[in-house]
């Protein structure tokens, strides 16, 4: 489908993840040609220039999601340390709690096939499929047995970043889980 929104993972040149944007095949071709990356405004859905102005050096249609590297050294409105600062308090706690749950699940989907050296999400994916249920129901045990309420935050966390990655090594898209919670309501 051409209008379909697909996340657009975003890193600097090194490979660092930077945000998580939605673009669809028209901003993906246009990004191309553009050299600027084009992504979806989450409340007109309408396709815009990102605001970073980064130059795009590479971009990539990889099916489920796009993956875009992009430089801030041509960058002219601001040195390369203000952008980063800019793109690091995007991620920060101001966040709505979706768009941060939309951040991470880019990440994850980005170390499945990017797998980059240290990644403790890329080494769960390297271990297979039944290390990653294994090391969910660790957590699962963990969170049950905590008994104070910091404990029980840092559980419930860990058990969603595993079933996270669980979800993502069996190709079952989030939204999938949410609609189905939808339906029991």
């Amino acid at each position: 489908m051409e209008d379909t929104h697909l996340p657009l993972i975003v890193c600097d040149e090194s490979g660092k993840f930077l945000f998580l944007a939605y673009t669809d095949k028209k901003g993906y071709k246009k990004s191309l040609e553009k050299g600027t990356l084009y992504a979806t405004h989450p409340e007109s859905d309408h396709l815009l220039p990102n605001g970073n102005e980064g130059v795009v050096q590479r971009i990539e249609d990889r099916g489920s999601y796009f993956y875009a590297e992009v430089s801030f050294s041509t960058h002219s409105a601001g040195t390369k340390k203000d952008t980063n600062e800019s793109i690091q308090s995007m991620s920060s706690e101001s966040l709505p709690s979706d768009l941060r749950l939309s951040t991470l699940l880019g990440i994850i989907k980005e170390r499945k096939f990017d797998r980059p050296k240290g990644s403790y999400t890329g080494q769960l994916f390297d271990a297979g499929i039944e290390k990653i249920r294994k090391k969910l129901g660790e957590e699962a045990i963990e969170l049950i047995l905590s008994r104070k309420r910091e404990e029980a935050i840092v559980e419930a966390a860990d058990l969603l970043f595993h079933l996270l990655v669980l979800l993502e090594a069996e190709n079952i898209d989030f939204s999938q889980v949410l609609e189905e919670l939808s339906r029991r309501l």
